[in-house]
């Protein structure tokens, strides 16, 4: 159903080098706010940079030179049959 493939050393090097800096901007963000103090919001984190490590999702600055995350075009065909949906705080 889904194309998973675990990328070569080299595509790694690739992804890593070609969002470095925006790694790099998303790390000192990380770490300055705190969050990576905290065991779950660095569990996020560590799964985000693990997609900008196998080129799954692309990073971008906003206006306020924040890093946003969005996902690569080739990871976006993959899931074309997936149904977006709003996730709600507090639903059990």
């Amino acid at each position: 159903m889904y194309d998973i493939q675990a990328p070569t050393e080299k595509q790694l090097r690739r992804n890593v080098l070609g969002q470095g800096v925006k790694i790099l901007h998303a790390l000192m963000s990380h770490y300055s706010s705190g969050a990576i103090e905290v065991p779950e919001r660095n569990d996020v984190f560590m799964g985000l940079m693990m997609l900008a490590c196998e080129g799954k999702i692309k990073g971008e600055y906003t206006d306020d030179g924040e890093v946003r995350w969005t996902m690569a075009e080739n990871t976006e065909r993959n899931y074309d049959n997936v149904i977006p949906f709003p996730l709600t705080k507090g639903v059990e």
